[in-house]
């Protein structure tokens, strides 16, 4: 992970919600928007580098089979009837991830589930910025 990514992340707190329910399943709440400081690394030099200031909005949630760096992204069933889309975690051979993902950045913020079997997440016309993942 290069500095850039590592600064990033530690200067926002990884989930504004996160808590295990007692009937077993973990709610994950992604915030509405990260600030993120980040930098070109090299450029030619005949151009100069700028940076964007202001918040990176929420954009959506995603599932990986395996730490995210790998991109290993899973795929959901779309539940019209719910309007969710619904991920079957009972195959994964690797603890699942839940994945937070902003606008105009690179950068993510993710949160490792061991156990999930399955997680419920609204479409973002529904609150999408919550996973519902019942564990194992």
């Amino acid at each position: 992970m290069n500095k850039f990514v590592m600064l990033a992340l530690l200067s926002v707190p990884l989930f504004s919600s996160y808590s295990l329910a007692h009937d077993g399943v973990a709610h994950i709440e992604c915030p509405e928007s990260i600030s993120t400081a980040q930098m070109a690394e090299s450029i030619d030099e005949s151009f100069s580098a700028f940076t964007k200031k202001g918040a990176n909005y929420f954009l959506g949630i995603g599932v990986t089979e395996g730490s995210p760096d790998k991109e290993q992204w899973l795929r959901p069933e779309y539940l019209k009837e719910k309007d969710i889309d619904l991920y079957d975690l009972s195959y994964a051979q690797e603890s699942v991830w839940v994945v937070c993902q902003y606008a105009n950045t690179s950068v993510t913020l993710a949160k490792e589930l061991e156990r999930a079997s399955a997680c419920e997440i609204p479409t973002p016309q529904h609150g999408g910025n919550t996973a519902n993942c019942r564990l194992k």
